[in-house]
């Protein structure tokens, strides 16, 4: 026997009893869930081209150089190359 100092409720057991079921409205149910799966994939397809042409405007990739060595960090390095020398021999 197991000593208690609370009443502790009893767990009640989940009885779930449908009122009717219709097997010609849970095809049509599967058949709509379905058709809306096919047009939510189509749209997530033609929103993730579109992002990827709206996110790469201004890149052009053929004719950018990736690296070290392009033409903006080029200029950076030069700049900072320039203002050291000018503060060690100037």
């Amino acid at each position: 026997m197991r000593l208690s100092f609370f009443k502790l409720p009893k767990a009640k057991a989940f009885n779930y009893k449908p009122l009717y079921y219709n097997p010609q409205k849970d095809a049509e149910n599967i058949s709509f869930v379905s058709n809306e799966n096919n047009e939510t994939d189509q749209m997530k397809a033609r929103l993730k081209t579109e992002m990827n042409d709206k996110w790469a405007i201004g890149r052009h990739k053929g004719s950018q150089a990736r690296g070290f060595l392009n033409s903006r960090n080029l200029l950076i390095y030069l700049a900072i190359a320039l203002l050291l020398l000018y503060f060690i021999f100037g």
